[in-house]
Parts: structure tokens; C-alpha cells; sequence
């Protein structure tokens, strides 16, 4: 959202600096531990294509309103009746780092109505997509929501389960098959709704290329008729004549094979216009040639 276009430095902690060039609001899915899942707005996210971490302005969040606590080693960030949870817990040698699960919710128009603002990045440097995949669905949290409940406390009931559309949920998991995304949904308690549709994109990474037969019904009777032409190359070594390229040429009827070692891929139309005229000559007409798509062979079919 808001997607503009920046050239901006930032140095980072080994005094580095890196190039930001994107800057606008992202919409995201808050993904706590404990299953609670909350809409929210990232404002001023910025890209930085080459550093390849992500990260979050506490200060920025501060100064929106949201306040600074912890509970034990997790930072917590609290406004009004919604608290955001840096639970996801990464040791160091020395000690700890503290993050939060932000789920990217892809094509989606976010607005201000439907979507909590969120403290949001002055360097939200990085990977274009937080963490990992997509969102959640319409059952989920909303800060403006009085009875929102606040996932640290132990004293308020649980929550109702949450709702997440089929597609929104596919989406968000990496693309899962059905019976994955329903057994995760029941892990943690969620309820998919809707109706699973075509998904488009596992459409296109499950497409094929259409099979080619290796193998042909019909054989001609006509010696030199047709011809089955292939190169094969080395770079690490050459015959004694400093040849590196071998072209094999076999024809069908008879099963007869030229064979031919040349110094470069280059010099393959020649040696080939060269055998089809020998055949020729000897009353022997080439009208077809099977062969694949090779730059050279390219060549010499267009010569022909």
C-alpha cells in the first residue's frame, strides 16, 4: 500500500550501509505462540534488498502510543486492550534476540477501518516478505475491539477459536494440501471457513511440459531420407587434433552413423551442409532432420 519509490543509505551494525529503495504500508497478520492472530498495518516498512535480516522499531512504537514492557524474557507491546508479544525466542552466544511472527497478507487492501496501526519500522529493512507466507481470516483480533482479549493474562477466559477463510489460510501455510491445513487448523484450534478454491499459482508450479515421444512409429525405406542429428562437447579436454565438440548424424532407414570430431561448436553447420551435399550427390536426398534446439543446429537448419 502507499508503495513509493526511495534511495536512501541506512548503516547497519558492522558500519555497512545498504541501499533502501522501497517505502510504503505493508499489511500483516500477527501470529502469536499461543494461536491468537491479529490484523494489522506496518507503517513506513522499508525495503532494503540486500540485508537480509528484518527488523522493528521499538523506538517508532513508542512514540505511537504503545508501551514498553516484558514478561520474563518476551518484550511486550501494549495499547489499549491489544498487546503484541515478541515471543519467538533466538539464542546468542551471549544471550537472547526477541521476535515476533508477521505473516505478509498478499493483494490485499488493507484499510484503516479493518486493521490495527501498528507501531510501526523506521528501518523494517530486508526481505521484501516478512517472515513467512500470508494471513489470516475474519474472525481474527481488532485492536479496536473492547473485548479483544489480552493474550498475556492468565485471569480473562479463553478465547473464542479463531476463523480463518480456506484460501487466506492456503495461502498463509506455504500453499498446504488439505488434509495439512486441516490438521494444523485443529492443532492449534482454528476453524476454516469457506470454500477451498483453484489456487493458481500451485496450478503453475504443479504444470508440466507436455511429453515429448522419444521414439518414432514410422522408420523410412528411403536410405539418406531422413537423419537424426545430435552434438555433444567437452571443455575440460580434447583429442590429440584439438578437437572438443563430436557431431553424430544417423539415418534412419539404415541405421548408418556419421561421426565427426571438430575443434568448435561453430564449425558444426558447415560440416553438416558438407554430408548433406554428399548424400545428395550420391543420389541420396536428405528432406528430413530431426534435431533439438541448439544454437548451431539452429543455424544449419536455416542454411538448409
Amino acid at each position: 500500500m502507499d508503495v513509493e519509490d526511495v534511495n536512501d543509505p541506512v548503516k547497519v551494525g558492522n558500519r555497512n550501509q545498504v541501499q533502501l529503495l522501497k517505502k510504503g504500508t505493508l499489511p500483516l497478520m500477527l501470529l502469536q505462540k499461543n494461536g491468537n492472530a491479529m490484523d494489522t498495518l506496518l507503517e513506513d516498512y522499508k525495503h532494503a534488498p540486500d540485508f537480509d535480516a528484518c527488523l522493528f522499531s521499538l523506538k517508532k512504537a513508542i512514540e505511537k502510543g504503545w508501551t514498553l514492557s516484558n514478561k520474563g524474557t518476551n518484550v511486550v507491546l501494549t495499547k489499549k486492550n491489544t498487546n503484541m508479544v515478541f515471543d519467538r525466542i533466538t539464542k546468542t552466544k551471549d544471550g537472547i534476540l526477541c521476535g515476533v511472527e508477521l505473516l505478509p497478507r498478499l493483494g490485499e487492501q488493507a484499510t484503516l477501518a479493518t486493521d490495527v496501526q501498528e507501531p510501526q519500522e523506521s528501518h523494517q529493512v530486508g526481505n521484501t516478505e516478512p517472515p513467512e507466507s500470508e494471513s489470516g481470516e475474519e474472525g481474527t483480533q481488532n485492536a479496536d475491539d473492547p473485548d479483544a482479549e489480552d493474550s498475556n493474562s492468565k485471569s480473562k477466559p479463553k478465547p473464542k477459536p479463531t476463523h480463518w477463510n480456506v484460501n487466506r489460510f492456503h495461502k498463509a501455510f506455504g500453499h498446504a494440501s488439505d488434509e495439512a491445513m486441516k490438521s494444523t487448523a485443529k492443532c492449534y484450534g482454528w476453524k476454516l471457513t469457506g470454500t477451498l478454491e483453484a489456487c493458481k499459482d500451485c496450478q503453475m508450479s504443479n504444470a508440466q511440459q507436455k511429453k515429448v515421444s522419444k521414439t518414432t512409429e514410422t522408420q523410412s525405406e528411403m536410405p539418406g531420407e531422413r537423419s537424426f542429428v545430435d552434438m555433444s562437447s567437452v571443455s575440460k579436454h580434447k583429442s590429440l587434433g584439438g578437437a572438443r565438440v563430436w557431431v553424430a548424424a544417423v539415418d534412419d532407414a539404415s541405421g548408418h552413423t556419421w561421426s565427426q570430431l571438430i575443434e568448435k561448436k561453430s564449425h558444426t553447420p558447415k560440416n553438416l551442409r558438407t554430408l548433406v551435399r554428399r548424400l545428395n550427390d550420391r543420389g541420396n536426398p536428405v528432406k528430413y532432420r530431426r534435431m533439438d534446439d541448439a544454437g548451431e543446429l539452429k543455424k544449419f537448419a536455416e542454411d538448409c
